[in-house]
């Protein structure tokens, strides 16, 4: 049946909006005339047909995390506080600003009108709902706590939005600083330097040696900009290519882990994530191999994934959890001894927990350490720019009074 939007208007003129099934327009504002309401809009829902491209990355369903985070929140908190779940997505629906999760509220609608499950709708959209998400709404139907799970859902998103923005926020700052740097350094090789080298040129005088080499380079790339231009396109094209392969993942995401400097962040942040990941999972109800499964393809390391898949083969073969994790060499000593611990005590949800906040603390000290040291860096990158353009512009204005006398 046809699904639409509505807004009206009760008798004390209080203004309502939601979404309701009927055969047509007319049909829509019939029933909610006989409920006493005063119609002011009626739009038929349009359901998008999904993307034929979207496996190419055209077209995709554009959510962020913080969206997702709202939109479990309000989900959960309707569902415990006992409305329905078609009468809490309605009200989500007209809450809803981001085009694409409002598209996915008014399918789930459909879908629920339908008598379908929250977590078979789920799986239409896995660039959204991941499998994590997906596993744990079918465990919070099969036992009847699905606003417990859900609630436990978006504390889990919650911690993982906040963990990424710290990691993020982290490296936008020096990233920033280069690429402002680097664009500062090209406009003035290619407008500023070609401007000093024709007021000498009319002057006469002869240029330092090192000006002349910055002069030859910004020549050389003037000249030939419609060459380079389409170079640097192709070269990034390359690279964007190239960085999807899984040659080049493995390679740096190995680089990550052995990096003296960073190995030691990304090592915790994935240890982190695997805690996090495993206890939201296993506490919701999930089957431990069934979350470890889900858990190998969250890590977002493959040298980690391969470990954890490696760990589910013995553990289906009834070994502890810990142990084929030891046997890895990519788990630290103290991860394992809490799982252990977890295992034996018979807490191992609890235990995960308290490893995530761990590791995700270590993450955080480690990234302001990193921060510390790479501000002064920073610092002397751009003085060295900065002195190097003033040997380039500077230096021949210095002997500006030789070339006049």
């Amino acid at each position: 049946m046809p699904l639409f939007s509505f807004t009206a208007r009760d008798n004390d003129g209080k203004k309502t909006s939601g979404t309701l099934e009927a055969d047509s327009k007319e049909g829509a504002m019939k029933i909610l005339t006989e409920k006493n309401l005063i119609v002011t809009k009626v739009t038929p829902l349009k359901i998008k047909k999904q993307n034929p491209l979207s496996f190419l990355g055209v077209g995709q369903m554009k959510i962020k995390g913080e969206e997702l985070l709202l939109f479990t929140q309000e989900l959960a908190s309707m569902l415990s506080a006992g409305i329905n779940m078609r009468r809490a997505l309605d009200i989500i629906s007209a809450d809803v600003d981001n085009p694409d999760l409002k598209q996915i509220v008014f399918e789930l609608l459909t879908g629920i009108g339908e008598g379908k499950p929250l977590s078979e709708l789920f799986k239409k959209y896995p660039e959204v709902f991941s499998k994590l998400y997906v596993s744990m709404v079918e465990a919070g139907e099969t036992s009847g706590k699905l606003p417990d799970i859900l609630l436990r859902l978006a504390t889990y998103i919650e911690n993982a939005e906040n963990l990424k923005k710290k990691v993020q926020g982290a490296f936008y700052y020096p990233v920033i600083v280069l690429v402002l740097s680097l664009f500062i350094t090209a406009f003035i090789f290619i407008f500023g330097i070609p401007r000093i080298k024709s007021i000498y040129d009319q002057l006469g005088g002869d240029l330092p040696v090192f000006t002349k080499v910055f002069i030859d380079l910004s020549t050389f790339i003037s000249q030939n900009l419609f060459f380079i231009v389409p170079l640097l396109i192709l070269l990034v094209i390359a690279l964007t290519y190239i960085s999807k392969t899984e040659q080049f993942k493995y390679f740096m995401d190995n680089f990550k882990l052995k990096n003296k400097l960073l190995g030691p962040i990304f090592q915790r942040l994935a240890i982190a994530r695997f805690s996090r990941t495993l206890s939201a999972l296993y506490t919701s109800g999930v089957p431990l191999l069934q979350a470890m499964e889900i858990v190998s393809t969250s890590m977002g390391n493959i040298i980690m994934e391969k470990a954890v898949r490696t760990s589910i083969k013995k553990l289906a073969e009834g070994e502890t959890l810990a142990d084929p994790l030891r046997d890895t060499n990519v788990f630290t000593q103290m991860a394992i001894s809490m799982l252990s611990a977890g295992e034996e005590a018979g807490t191992l949800g609890t235990m995960l927990d308290k490893l995530a906040d761990f590791y995700e603390t270590q993450v955080e000290l480690s990234i302001r350490a990193l921060s510390d040291l790479i501000e002064p860096l920073i610092m002397v990158f751009i003085g060295i720019i900065i002195g190097v353009l003033i040997l380039v512009l500077a230096l021949p204005f210095m002997q500006l009074s030789t070339v006049l006398h």
